[in-house]
């Protein structure tokens, strides 16, 4: 990697770097951005990456080779726009466009020139994120409103109707305390007139269907009030 020019980058807050490289190019890209206050997190698969996406709070995403390309297209078929440079052995035509056909949102050639790195990092993260109205997400759970697929990380959900309700009621408002009669007003709606345990029935279904043996628990109850989705 190439440094004899640092242009000095002040970043305001910490910056998270995801990567999914070989281990070489992830210790030099680390000795490289951490300096100019990057905190740089490493994954050497697409497993590790998507484990990582769920919990690690990542402004970017750099990834290299054919693997890069693959996650690519996965993730934005899943409606994720979080950044993504790609970093490819040479710069061509053939290879930009297939970059860019993949997803990413810009591409480097290898062997990495340092300022031209920092250069595109920062436009990276001062471009406006897109809103992808069909798509709602908290941690790792999915849920897609145009074709009705929930997904908590690689596995997919099953939902009936009314959980597919609930749960949406709940992504729309994360991290908020809903009361029993906020969630039965936008859920059932103001003429329900069915069994008064209703809420706690659906919440223990979604409960068992989203988490799973060891996943994190995401709905808490809070006590004498109602629901939260929060970590």
């Amino acid at each position: 990697m190439e440094r004899s020019c640092r242009p000095m980058i002040t970043q305001a807050r910490t910056t998270r770097l995801l990567l999914m490289t070989q281990l070489a190019l992830a210790s030099a890209l680390t000795q490289g951005l951490s300096p100019h206050g990057f905190v740089l997190h490493h994954t050497q698969d697409e497993q590790q990456c998507l484990a990582a996406l769920a919990t690690y709070p990542a402004d970017l995403l750099l990834v290299s080779g054919t693997a890069g390309l693959v996650l690519c297209r996965y993730l934005r078929t899943q409606g994720q726009d979080l950044g993504i440079i790609l970093l490819v052995e040479q710069d061509n035509v053939a290879s930009r466009v297939e970059a860019l056909d993949a997803g990413a949102s810009d591409l480097v050639t290898l062997p990495i020139h340092l300022p031209e790195l920092l250069l595109k990092i920062r436009s990276q993260l001062q471009r406006p994120r897109a809103i992808n109205p069909q798509l709602l997400q908290f941690m790792d759970v999915q849920l897609n409103l145009q074709t009705r697929v929930c997904g908590r990380g690689e596995r997919r959900i099953d939902l009936t109707t009314k959980e597919f309700d609930l749960l949406c009621f709940l992504l729309e408002h994360p991290q908020q305390t809903l009361s029993r009669e906020q969630i039965l007003l936008g859920v059932w709606g103001a003429d329900f007139a069915g069994e008064s345990n209703i809420i706690e029935v659906y919440i223990r279904y979604l409960r068992l269907k989203l988490e799973h043996d060891q996943e994190k628990k995401l709905i808490q109850t809070v006590r004498g009030i109602g629901y939260a989705l929060r970590e």
